[in-house]
């Protein structure tokens, strides 16, 4: 079961839906039925001011390669049977500020 502030990893489709790559997300809402709301993680630094950076100090559980931006404008549903892995879970104090920054996108 997936849970809110898990770090998970993912086939992500390219735009042309033909192929994946496994990539990281992070779930922004416990699993609902089969589903689970995700965010885009990357390693590059974005362009626009719409992402939240993490690194293995903002982990309860798990670790990250390196430091990497959480992009909350990059938000999708996926059914959780496509989640391959757990790799670890954001503290209560960073899924806040993620949180405030999704609610920054639609007020």
């Amino acid at each position: 079961m997936v849970h809110k502030g898990n770090i998970v990893i993912i086939p992500f489709p390219f735009t042309d839906n033909n192929n994946t790559k496994l990539r990281p997300a992070i779930a922004v809402s416990d699993q609902m039925r089969q589903d689970v709301i995700l965010c885009q993680v990357t390693f590059r630094k974005p362009a626009d001011n719409c992402a939240v950076w993490f690194s293995d100090s903002d982990l309860s559980e798990g670790a990250l390669r390196q430091g990497s931006w959480i992009r909350v404008n990059k938000i999708f549903t996926m059914d959780s049977s496509n989640i391959l892995k757990i790799i670890g879970t954001v503290h209560i104090k960073k899924q806040k500020e993620i949180q405030d920054k999704l609610l920054k996108l639609f007020l």
